[in-house]
């Protein structure tokens, strides 16, 4: 396990978990390991788009369409704020 980000560590702030930012937190430990904090910022669970229409279809059920970003990002390494943005 890498070790936790310094003081002075940089930061990368995800706000939303979509495709691009789930790709970046499943890679969180190697952020880590360069001594950037990983942080993904978002509301709910992500429908993955690219079962949406099998889900509509009927071929898988609604929970196999929807990925947990917070279990994602925390089994990375990173960490997860339950919020949704407001400003910056």
């Amino acid at each position: 396990m890498p070790a936790a980000p310094t003081a002075n560590a940089r930061r990368l702030v995800l706000v939303g978990a979509g495709h691009a930012h789930l790709h970046l937190a499943q890679h969180a430990r190697d952020y880590l390991r360069r001594n950037i904090d990983v942080t993904l910022v978002d509301p709910d669970a992500f429908w993955y788009s690219g079962m949406a229409t099998g889900m509509l279809g009927g071929m898988y059920d609604a929970d196999d369409d929807r990925i947990a970003p917070q279990r994602l990002i925390t089994r990375h390494g990173g960490r997860f704020v339950h919020a949704r943005m407001t400003g910056l």
